[in-house]
């Protein structure tokens, strides 16, 4: 799994703004074990106060964040029942691509089973 952009890109805005972990979670009135997992691969996602509090302090935009991954801004800013609500459309849509796909194949086998 690769590490999605806005986490990298959190914490290359924090690091230049020459802001620890610590300093952040104390602006943030949150534990500094709260940013490590913001930034880390599979850590978890601020929610969208505390994304705009984080691009207020560091000066910079969500779009700093989050330009060409607005994937991930919807996934952080979607409260997690919508998400899995998504993601489950999708794995059924899939279900259903597999059988149409199947039952295309078993048409195919009629068809030719009656041209003999």
């Amino acid at each position: 799994m690769t590490t999605p952009n806005w986490r990298k890109k959190l914490k290359y805005y924090r690091k230049k703004s020459g802001i620890t972990q610590e300093a952040l979670a104390v602006k943030l009135n949150t534990r500094q074990q709260t940013i490590v997992n913001w930034e880390k691969e599979d850590g978890t996602n601020p929610s969208i106060d505390e994304l705009y509090q984080i691009t207020k302090f560091l000066g910079i935009s969500m779009n700093d964040l989050f330009e060409e991954d607005e994937e991930q801004l919807l996934i952080a800013a979607e409260p997690e029942a919508t998400y899995n609500l998504k993601k489950k459309a999708v794995s059924e849509s899939d279900n259903i691509t597999e059988r149409l796909n199947k039952l295309e194949k078993d048409v195919g086998k009629i068809i030719k089973h009656l041209k003999i």
